[in-house]
C-alpha cells in the first residue's frame, strides 16, 4: 500500500470514528468539500498548510496520517524541544564537517 492510500484510509477512519461529515471537516479546514473528498478518495494530498490542520483536528500527528507512524499520537515538539533539536543537529553538522 502506499502512502497516498494509507492517507486516504486513516482521513477516512479518523472522519468517522469522530462522528463528523466530510462538510464539517472541509469548514473546520476552511476548504471545499470536494476538496476534502479528494483526500478520502485517494486522489490528491493536502498542501503543507492544510496537512497540520488535519493532524490538529483529528488530534493526531502528521506522521501517523502520512504513514510514517502506526502511534496516532507521537509527541509534538513544542518550541523549547524544537530549539534543541535543531541545536544539536547544527553541532553535529559542524562536527562531521570538521571531520
Amino acid at each position: 500500500m502506499d502512502a497516498r492510500e494509507i492517507f486516504s484510509q486513516r482521513v477516512k477512519q479518523l472522519r468517522l470514528s469522530k462522528g463528523v461529515s466530510q462538510q464539517q471537516v472541509a469548514d473546520a479546514l476552511g476548504i471545499t468539500k470536494p476538496g476534502y473528498q479528494n483526500y478520502e478518495y485517494g486522489r490528491k494530498t493536502p498542501s503543507f498548510a492544510v496537512l497540520p490542520l488535519l493532524a490538529d483536528f483529528f488530534d493526531v500527528s502528521t506522521d501517523y496520517l502520512l504513514g510514517r507512524s502506526d502511534d496516532p499520537h507521537l509527541p509534538r515538539m513544542d518550541d523549547e524541544t524544537r530549539s534543541l533539536f535543531l541545536a544539536l543537529k547544527a553541532l553535529k553538522e559542524t562536527h562531521g564537517a570538521a571531520k
